[in-house]
């Protein structure tokens, strides 16, 4: 299971596919649940979306807080349903509280400086990162386009805590967090870079700018992301 809410720009939001996730039911049967409750005002309207199952893809209802807790307080009254609606309600309030430290945050001039050289050094990365699924395809590589999305992933996930999915994790992150990214993006740009520079296997190439990230969190341990903006220098 993920996260409870999603967050994505300024929306917050929940879903009828996490609620049944969570709840252990049938997601029909929540979907059931909503229709049948449409005479609510605050349930006349909400966004549908789509999500990847193992078969087809499943419509979903994208619900914002009020309609969430509306629906859940719905159903029976079981223990499980309580527990569900505190933490559904904790989780709403915990992103609305790090909105405001992202709008607070975008204010600092430090996080300004850092966030720019950080677009800076990725745009560099990037182009380097081209390069190298270039010089993979040379060497026979079939899936070499997909190194764009997981030498991000191997950054991310390697040097931070991942306690819920945001649209773009680069936004949340704080003054701090974005100076230990720029620096992994300036080691993995070197390591493709020397590594091409002597022909090496492009596996190898990878490993080693895996290593380099691997060395960089043992100087800076993995921080949470989103819950550390309160901690940030201002």
């Amino acid at each position: 299971m993920g996260g409870l809410v999603v967050m994505e720009g300024s929306n917050i939001y929940t879903t009828t596919w996490i609620i049944s996730e969570n709840l252990g039911l049938q997601h029909k049967s929540v979907l059931k649940l909503l229709e049948e409750h449409s005479n609510i005002t605050e349930l006349e309207r909400f966004e549908i979306a789509e999500v990847k199952t193992k078969g087809r893809p499943i419509k979903i209802a994208c619900l914002n807080e009020l309609q969430a807790i509306i629906l859940v307080s719905l159903m029976k009254n079981s223990k499980e349903v309580i527990d569900f609606k505190v933490k559904l309600a904790r989780e709403f309030l915990k992103n609305r509280m790090l909105l405001q430290q992202i709008a607070t945050q975008r204010q600092n001039l430090e996080y300004q400086v850092e966030r720019e050289q950080g677009k800076i050094q990725r745009k560099k990365c990037t182009d380097i990162i081209k390069d190298f699924v270039d010089y993979a395809v040379r060497q026979g590589s079939s899936n070499a386009s997909r190194y764009y999305s997981n030498i991000s992933k191997m950054e991310i996930n390697g040097l931070f805590l991942i306690e819920q999915k945001f649209k773009n994790m680069r936004e949340v992150l704080n003054s701090d967090q974005l100076h230990i990214l720029e620096m992994a993006d300036r080691a993995v740009q070197n390591a493709i870079i020397e590594g091409m520079e002597i022909n090496l296997p492009y596996k190898d190439i990878y490993k080693n700018a895996k290593a380099k990230i691997e060395a960089i969190s043992k100087i800076f341990p993995p921080s949470p992301i989103g819950l550390l903006l309160a901690h940030d220098k201002s």
